[in-house]
């Protein structure tokens, strides 16, 4: 990070006081100025993992993705799922992309369109 960041005034506070590139401070600000409940599960969750070799964790998921048999036997349980629960798997999948709210995404607020974006 450059030392401008320290001394951006245009920042807002809760992110002026951050030291270096210390993640934990970066967080702590972030849940600092959004405190809710979705902010306080992520931090809780993130927590729970602090212990966790995110490393080897990583490395453990990707040699499991990258197993043809995996791959293979995955697809053909959500394939069979998904033809076993057609309705659910549909209502699941419209709920995922509400509550990504496209509209919102392509510029448009409650009242319409919304200015510059």
């Amino acid at each position: 990070m450059s030392a401008d960041f320290h001394h951006n005034s245009s920042l807002p506070v809760h992110f002026r006081d951050l030291q270096g590139q210390n993640p934990k401070h970066i967080i702590d600000a972030f849940t600092r100025a959004n405190s809710g409940p979705v902010t306080n599960a992520i931090a809780t969750s993130l927590g729970a993992l602090s212990h966790v070799d995110l490393r080897g964790l990583i490395e453990r998921l990707i040699n499991t993705l990258s197993d043809r048999a995996f791959r293979n036997q995955f697809l053909r349980a959500i394939t069979q799922h998904i033809k076993n629960h057609p309705y659910q798997t549909a209502f699941l999948v419209v709920g995922i992309i509400l509550m990504m709210n496209p509209l919102a995404m392509a510029g448009f607020g409650s009242l319409g369109p919304v200015a510059g974006e």
